[in-house]
């Protein structure tokens, strides 16, 4: 499956909840047509856990990804948090040997999909305007986020390709 892990510097980030700065700065920069269909993952870098540098990792996979495509989205974004230009990818084989954990899915209308509602991702969409759509939502959600939750639902994003409309025929 094809895959491309883009690389955030926890210094940069702010260390702390260097985790959510990297996500906003993800979803805030990354239109999730051009993803659907995708899953994503998440982890320190295997060089963070050596203790050989400060980085974290958020990483799309799957079979229709054009990964120069979310390249080309990160590799001139100037967003404080991303690592140097020359350290802000990792793709096969490196990307391969990374301990990411799945975080979630981005389905074909463009939401992010979680196994279970989570405030975190709830606002982190909301504030990007992307789409929530978590499978289990529990049941003592305030009116208000149960309110939030159903616009967030109803958000869909078509799937974008960066091929230009005559390379279709």
């Amino acid at each position: 499956m094809k895959g491309i892990g883009i690389v955030f510097d926890i210094q940069k980030l702010g260390g702390g909840f260097y985790g959510n700065a990297a996500w906003r700065i993800f979803m805030r920069n990354l239109n999730p047509g051009l993803i659907a269909g995708c899953a994503l993952k998440e982890c320190d870098t295997k060089e963070t856990l050596l203790g050989k540098r400060r980085e974290c990792c958020i990483a799309v996979f799957g079979s229709k990804l054009d990964p120069r495509a979310v390249e080309e989205v990160f590799q001139n974004c100037s967003e404080k948090g991303l690592a140097d230009p020359d350290r802000r990818f990792l793709k096969s084989p490196e990307l391969d040997l990374e301990p990411l954990a799945e975080v979630g899915t981005v389905d074909s209308k463009g939401r992010f999909v979680k196994e279970e509602w989570n405030r975190a991702f709830h606002d982190r969409c909301k504030d990007s305007g992307w789409g929530f759509s978590p499978k289990k939502v529990a049941a003592d959600l305030s009116p208000e986020l149960k309110s939030e939750l159903e616009t967030l639902k109803a958000k869909t994003v078509a799937p974008l390709s960066k091929r230009p409309w005559w390379k279709f025929w």
